[in-house]
């Protein structure tokens, strides 16, 4: 889940437009599609020459109740709302970079829930949350028109565990084609019990099953602090769990993950750590270079 900030400097935000990171893009307003606060979404497109799509899944937090959703704001655009403005504020994510010739979809994320949720909440009396990750999911793919080509689905942090958990929804929205995906900042690793209530509050339901033949990677820092922090591990239990998840589902035929040491949250938007580009080239490619770096 990335962590919820909002840079002071107007610099970070109109570089993307300066360097021409929106060229091409359309804001496409979903009617059915709501954020946390009711106000209406959509989603940003563009359209490639080229014969795949890339799924885009916005991080951002997550919540599940009023300590979490108002009082601490763990969770980004619980209230404004994300619209067209919003989204042209956007800065621009260096891994589109590795897909140029492909449609682009950049799925917002405005519902504290991990792309998961289907109902709507009320932790302050009189004032509903609507947790509707995976109805506005739904309701974006709907519109997005199937490719020739390939799906990959990436996402960062909160949307990392979107990408994952969805999968199977992505498969059925389009049928017969080969459906890839990577996660930034969003290792499996919380607690069971902690993800159950997390769930339980969101009306989610995991639905993480890819076919064989399918693509998955991971990338993550062996101490992410963030992603510690809200599973409530301690740096060395996140990392001690890392290890087991990676041993157990990321040595095998079309897994892989790329880890570093350190800390670091999120890698997506810069793709400055020495070997991701080529690791995630292999990814996009299914070559030799797509295997778990450690």
């Amino acid at each position: 889940m990335r962590r919820p900030h909002r840079p002071a400097a107007l610099l970070v935000w109109l570089l993307p437009l300066a360097c021409g990171g929106f060229d091409g893009w359309e804001w496409v307003p979903v009617e059915q599609a709501v954020c946390a606060d009711g106000s209406a979404t959509g989603f940003g497109r563009r359209a490639g020459q080229g014969d795949d799509l890339v799924l885009y899944l916005m991080g951002g937090g997550a919540c599940w109740d009023a300590a979490t959703c108002y009082s601490g704001q763990t969770a980004w655009h619980i209230e404004g709302g994300f619209d067209e403005a919003t989204f042209h504020r956007e800065p621009h994510r260096d891994v589109l970079d590795l897909f140029p010739d492909a449609t682009q979809v950049f799925i917002p994320y405005c519902t504290g829930d991990l792309h998961l949720g289907t109902v709507t909440a009320e932790y302050v009396s009189g004032r509903q949350l609507h947790h509707a990750g995976a109805l506005n999911l739904d309701a974006f793919l709907s519109r997005i028109d199937a490719p020739k080509g390939r799906v990959f689905v990436v996402g960062t942090s909160a949307g990392g565990y979107g990408a994952q958990l969805n999968a199977a929804r992505i498969v059925e929205a389009f049928p017969g084609h080969e459906v890839h995906v990577v996660a930034d900042s969003a290792a499996m690793v919380a607690p069971r019990d902690k993800l159950e209530a997390w769930e339980a509050a969101w009306g989610a339901k995991e639905r993480p099953e890819l076919p064989a033949g399918s693509r998955k990677g991971l990338v993550s820092s062996r101490h992410d602090g963030l992603i510690s922090a809200f599973t409530g591990l301690s740096n060395d239990g996140f990392q001690r769990e890392l290890d087991a998840l990676v041993d157990a589902e990321y040595r095998a035929p079309n897994r892989a993950a790329f880890l570093t040491n350190g800390s670091q949250h999120v890698f997506f938007d810069h793709l400055w750590t020495d070997g991701l580009k080529t690791w995630l080239e292999g990814f996009r490619d299914g070559t030799a270079d797509f295997q778990t770096h450690e």
